[in-house]
């Protein structure tokens, strides 16, 4: 599935000029939100014998975006890149002992982008998509056997929802604000699962 993505990615870089003027890029920075599941990585911990646990998370983030897209009509249009999920960190002590997972992920998207115009220059836009997510929890522990040790790596295929607006500065640019929801990215017992919402803000210009 990973090089379904990658291909369409690829296709979508291919453009004539015959059919240039649907083509368009968007470049954005954003900030993420990872909130990890601490539940599933406490139980991990009770399960390989940790007593007297604590723990929390956080996870905030500032990342870039960078989209390339294609206007099948003036309502729809395809999007491909790379999306940066940024990082969270997992911490807990417990009775002799301490453990930390440093998460982070990211990963090659296509989406569809819907448009619905509402006035000469503002837009309302709707998205759904896919991520090949790479996860990596970075393991760091002491005072207790059985855990995973080092970086462990997850990868997989993850939907994706947005909304969001476009103002026209000119006929060839605008400006663009997005959220996204990205639900259960990684494993829960390994590297760590986090449900991550993303602010984002950007330009995006026709070719």
């Amino acid at each position: 599935m990973r090089t379904r993505l990658l291909a369409s990615l690829l296709l979508l870089g291919s453009a004539t000029a015959a059919h240039a003027s649907a083509w368009y890029v968007v470049g954005a920075i954003s900030q993420s939100t990872a909130d990890l599941d601490r539940t599933a990585l406490d139980s991990t911990l009770t399960n390989n014998g940790a007593t007297a646990l604590s723990s929390h998370q956080s996870g905030t983030h500032d990342q870039w975006r960078l989209q390339l897209g294609y206007r099948l009509n003036p309502y729809l249009a395809l999007e491909a890149g790379y999306i940066d999920l940024g990082s969270a960190k997992y911490s807990a002590t417990f009775s002799g002992g301490s453990t930390t997972v440093d998460w982070k992920s990211g990963g090659v998207d296509l989406a569809a982008v819907g448009t619905l115009p509402i006035g000469d220059q503002l837009s309302l836009l709707g998205k759904v998509g896919l991520i090949d997510a790479k996860t990596t929890g970075d393991w760091h522990d002491s005072g207790i056997a059985g855990l995973p040790a080092g970086g462990v790596n997850k990868t997989a295929l993850h939907s994706f929802i947005g909304l969001g607006a476009a103002y026209a500065l000119t006929l060839r640019t605008s400006l663009r604000g997005e959220y996204e929801y990205f639900n259960g990215i990684g494993d829960s017992h390994t590297t760590g699962s986090a449900n991550v919402n993303v602010l984002s803000i950007g330009i995006s210009y026709r070719f």
